[in-house]
């Protein structure tokens, strides 16, 4: 049984930026970030020693999650159908 949020939980991270992820070029600079999971469905994140947050609604991860999911499923699909169709497989 999974425990309810009911107070803000706090995480810090290390190594999160891949270099080049989204067109950022590496910003992450070496600098850890602070995620915070919010009641109130709210996921925040700002760079640790900034007071810029971002926030997030649990609703857009989790659509965005869902799609990226199928997307990468529909690719697998379309390059094992070419190897097939190529007599590879």
């Amino acid at each position: 049984m999974a425990t309810k949020l009911l107070k803000p939980v706090v995480r810090e991270i290390t190594e999160w930026c891949r270099k080049g992820l989204f067109g950022l070029g590496g910003r992450g600079g070496g600098s850890n970030l602070v995620l915070t999971l919010e009641p109130g469905n709210i996921i925040s994140f700002r760079e640790k020693g900034k007071r810029k947050r971002y926030d997030i609604d649990i609703e857009s991860v989790f659509n965005s999650a869902v799609r990226r999911t199928l997307q990468k499923e529909e690719e697998e699909k379309k390059k094992l159908k070419k190897m097939k169709k190529e007599g590879r497989l």
